[in-house]
């Protein structure tokens, strides 16, 4: 069971976008690489403790959270691909980001914490997003 948990976590410190997930109650049990990349904060400070204020807009927007209004007084999901937000890179300067948030659940259909996909805006990419780890350089 070990290497399967070893395994999971090696592919997701791998992944190109930033990626925190949440207990229920709002700690943060995981941060990968990407993410202390992107914001310039540890997974080794954010792990066990809740998600710093100036990170908080990354987990506000649902990945279908944006509703279209229909003619007929309806709203459809746009299944829009995230949502622009501002959080606070650790060095202080604003950090826009696209992030999407997904509600985890149990079998039961229980909350049992949350998912953050991000990634630093495109458009803004020139921005100094910082580097956390060593032998992270270039990997945004």
């Amino acid at each position: 069971m070990a290497e399967r948990a070893e395994l999971t976590e090696a592919a997701l410190d791998v992944y190109p976008e930033g990626l925190a997930l949440l207990d229920q109650v709002g700690r943060v049990i995981y941060w990968n690489r990407a993410a202390e990349i992107i914001t310039g904060h540890s997974g080794a400070t954010l792990v066990g403790r809740e998600l710093p204020p100036a990170l908080e807009p990354l987990m506000c927007c649902g990945v279908f959270e944006r509703m279209q209004p229909l003619g007929d007084g309806t709203n459809v999901a746009t299944g829009q691909r995230g949502t622009l937000v501002h959080a606070q890179h650790q060095r202080g300067h604003d950090l826009p980001a696209i992030a999407r948030r997904i509600v985890l659940r149990d079998s039961l259909g229980a909350r049992i914490g949350t998912a953050a996909v991000f990634h630093a805006a495109e458009r803004n990419s020139a921005l100094p997003h910082g580097e956390t780890s060593e032998g992270s350089a270039g990997r945004e």
